[in-house]
């Protein structure tokens, strides 16, 4: 394994080839708030991940991001320097009111300037994350988890409401859909003043690794 600070560089630079030979999962909290926050990369010493990304299956190195006010568990070693980046917290719909939570913020704008270029989410577990068309280089994004206590077909017709709802037109450009069985992690990073998104696609098995499905470009 890349020494911490190394592998940090590597995917924020080279993003979509870090992420077909590294496994990443992103820490958050649906309860904070989308915006700019602080964040650090960690290994782990979890063994067994494996990629077939672009290429013959192999085993890869398991990294964990979270907030750097934060503490996760599954961390071990030397954690990378902090880096800001725009964090699109995941909202839940409130079957009591009929409403998602925040309703005001289950969309965020990704700006084409300033000086924070990169954007995570946390993992995605049936969840869908929503971008939508540019906007001379700004992407409003979403993040939203479906109500699974509706049942299955109710829960995805809401989620496709409320995550069309906050798109011009009622239709986001691209939405990276999950599913229990498939996760995700995306990381989002702005270059020339446009933004891309990286999509990690894996499986996680009853031993509590994986393998990685796909890595794919949107934007």
């Amino acid at each position: 394994m890349a020494g911490i600070n190394d592998a940090l560089d590597s995917l924020l630079t080279n993003t979509e080839e870090f992420l077909k030979n590294n496994a990443v999962m992103i820490y958050g909290s649906n309860k904070g708030t989308s915006g700019i926050h602080r964040f650090v990369m960690q290994g782990t010493d979890e063994d067994g991940w494996k990629s077939c990304a672009g290429g013959a299956t192999r085993q890869v190195p398991f990294y964990v991001i979270y907030k750097a006010d934060s503490f996760n568990g599954k961390g071990a070693g030397e954690k990378s320097r902090e880096f800001t980046a725009h964090y699109i917290s995941m909202r839940e719909y409130n079957v009591a009111t009929g409403a998602w939570e925040d309703t005001d913020t289950t969309h965020y704008i990704l700006p084409s300037t300033g000086d924070v270029d990169i954007m995570v989410t946390s993992k995605l577990n049936g969840c869908t994350f929503g971008i939508g068309s540019d906007a001379n280089g700004s992407r409003l994004v979403s993040h939203l988890r479906p109500p699974t206590q509706l049942g299955d077909v109710e829960a995805r017709l809401k989620l496709d409401t409320g995550t069309r709802a906050g798109f011009a037109g009622g239709k986001p450009d691209v939405s990276i859909m999950s599913s229990t069985g498939q996760n995700g992690t995306v990381i989002g990073r702005r270059i020339t003043g446009n933004w891309k998104f990286y999509a990690q696609r894996y499986q996680i098995f009853a031993s509590a690794v994986g393998i990685i499905d796909s890595v794919n470009l949107y934007g």
